[in-house]
């Protein structure tokens, strides 16, 4: 799975990736995108859920 920004962050981030003016603003965006990406990504931290089954 790859998690990448959202249009918000997108946004935030600007057109220029080096504007450190921006950066705070992305932060915030991505911090508010976090949750989201968190429940997509939960089912691979499961137990059982890597290769070969359980990993006990």
């Amino acid at each position: 799975m790859t998690i990448v920004p959202d249009a918000e962050a997108v946004r935030a981030l600007g057109p220029d990736l080096d504007d450190r003016a921006n950066w705070a603003a992305a932060h915030r965006a991505g911090l508010a995108q976090a949750p989201a990406a968190a429940e997509r990504l939960r089912p691979a931290w499961e137990p059982g859920s890597g290769p070969g089954g359980s990993q006990v």
